[in-house]
C-alpha cells in the first residue's frame, strides 16, 4: 500500500473518497499520440446573458445522477462516454506532503500508484492569465447583480474569494485535446473549481470543442475527475483569448448541490436545444 493509502484494484470511486477529485487527468490515448447563465465579457464591456432555472429539461442529465449526499464526494458508477479512453492517468501535486502522485486507472480501477519527491519547490504564485483578473471580477459582479440570492450560498463566497480568485489565474491549461474541452481542477473545501481556457472568444469557435453541447461535455469532465453533483458545489471558469488582437473573454458556470438552488450556464455556449431545455428569464 502507497503513503497515499491509494491500492491497486481500487475504484475510481473508493479513490474520490479517500483522497478527493485530482488537480489533473490525462487521457492515455493522448499522452501517447493516439487519437443561469451570462455570456463572457468582451474586452471592456458586456454581452446580455440569460439565466437557466434549475429543471430536468436542461440538466437532466446532471441532476439525475444525484444520490444520497455523503459526508465525502464520491465519483459516478457509470462509464466514461465512448468516445473517451478508458485509460487515463490522474496527477496529485504535493500529496502527500513532499511528493507528487500519479494514479493509473484502466478500466475504471487502479492499475498503478507512483510517489516521488518534488523537493522543496515552492508553489507557484505567478499568474498565467493576469488579463482576466478584472474581467473575472466584473463578471461575479454582474451576476450578483442580476441574482442577488447566489451570494447567500456560502460556497458562493468561496467562490469570489481572493484565494481562489487568484489560484484560478495561476492554472496552467492547454486549451481543448483530443477535439474537446479540457480543464484541471482545484478544490477549496466542498466547492470544485474546473478551469479551461481557449485561444478564441468566439462562441462558435468555442462550441466545437463542445461535441453534443456544453451540458454533455461538462457531464464529461465531472465523471472525468470523480465529481458528482449533489456532493460539492461545482464552478467553471472559461478564460479566452484571441491571440491576434489579444482581446479576452470569460465564462461561468455554477452548479449547487442544494436542490431548487439557481444554476448559472454560459448562455452564449449552449446550444438551442439546451438554450430551450430550462426555464429562463433575462438578465
Amino acid at each position: 500500500m502507497s503513503t497515499t493509502g491509494v491500492q491497486r484494484g481500487m475504484t475510481r470511486e473508493e479513490v474520490t473518497d479517500l483522497i478527493g477529485p485530482p488537480s489533473n487527468s490525462e487521457r492515455a490515448d493522448l499522452m501517447f499520440g493516439g487519437s443561469q447563465a451570462v455570456s463572457g465579457f468582451v474586452g471592456g464591456g458586456e454581452s446580455a446573458g440569460r439565466t437557466a432555472r434549475p429543471r430536468r429539461g436542461l440538466l437532466g442529465r446532471l441532476r439525475g445522477r444525484r444520490e444520497a449526499a455523503s459526508a465525502r464526494p464520491v465519483v459516478v458508477s457509470d462509464g466514461l462516454p465512448a468516445s473517451f479512453s478508458s485509460a487515463f492517468s490522474w496527477f496529485y501535486p504535493r500529496f502527500p506532503a513532499g511528493q507528487d502522485t500519479i494514479v493509473n486507472i484502466a478500466q475504471g480501477v487502479v492499475t498503478g500508484v507512483v510517489s516521488r519527491s518534488r523537493g522543496d519547490a515552492p508553489r507557484p504564485t505567478e499568474q498565467v492569465r493576469p488579463w482576466a483578473a478584472d474581467l473575472m471580477t466584473g463578471h461575479i459582479a454582474r451576476v450578483e447583480r442580476d441574482l442577488p440570492e447566489l451570494d447567500t450560498h456560502s460556497n458562493w463566497s468561496v467562490l469570489k474569494s481572493q484565494e481562489v480568485h487568484d489560484e484560478v489565474l495561476r492554472v496552467h491549461t492547454c486549451g481543448p485535446e483530443g477535439g474537446e474541452i479540457s480543464c484541471q481542477v482545484r478544490r477549496f473545501g466542498d466547492l470544485d473549481v474546473l478551469v479551461s481556457s481557449f485561444e478564441t472568444i468566439d462562441p462558435a469557435g468555442i462550441r466545437a470543442s463542445l461535441p453534443g453541447g456544453y451540458i454533455t461535455q461538462l457531464d464529461r469532465l465531472l465523471k472525468e475527475y470523480g465529481i458528482r453533483v449533489g456532493s460539492t458545489d461545482v464552478a467553471h471558469w472559461m478564460l479566452c483569448r484571441d491571440p491576434r488582437s489579444g482581446t479576452p473573454a470569460v465564462h461561468l458556470a455554477y452548479l449547487s448541490r442544494v436542490k431548487g438552488a439557481t444554476v448559472l450556464m454560459p448562455w452564449d455556449l449552449l446550444t438551442p436545444q439546451e438554450q430551450q431545455g430550462g426555464r429562463l428569464r433575462s438578465t
